[in-house]
């Protein structure tokens, strides 16, 4: 079987030859099962040196931003939830898995929101 990346463009976009002109994944006549989606802002404690901070403020007042005083450099992570999944018992698991492995709590903070 030829690989996709040896096909022309026009053959992998031609109608009905790909998955786009395929019909809507809930033709099945049920109704759309609401999907949760999990976000967490990791960011660096108060009291911990931000060098990536320090670095980006600094530029953004070499490039003439003024009134910059603080930039603080952070993670945003974002997690699809299976359909059906338990709000209380996904916000336990994703705060120990945030706790433990996603950021670093000596040094980082966390929010975690899901909706």
């Amino acid at each position: 079987m030829p690989s996709v990346n040896n096909f022309p463009r026009e053959k992998l976009l031609a109608p009905g030859k790909n998955f786009r002109h395929h019909a809507p994944a809930f033709s099945t006549g049920k109704p759309p099962v609401a999907r949760m989606k999990a976000k967490i802002i990791i960011t660096p404690k108060k009291a911990v040196v931000d060098p990536q901070g320090i670095t980006v403020k600094k530029a953004l007042e070499h490039m003439g931003y003024t009134g910059v005083t603080g930039v603080h450099i952070g993670k945003y992570i974002e997690i699809d939830l299976a359909p059906g999944t338990d709000k209380a018992a996904a916000e336990k698991a994703l705060n120990d898995a945030a706790h433990k492995l996603l950021s670093n709590p000596v040094i980082e903070d966390y929010k975690l929101e899901i909706e």
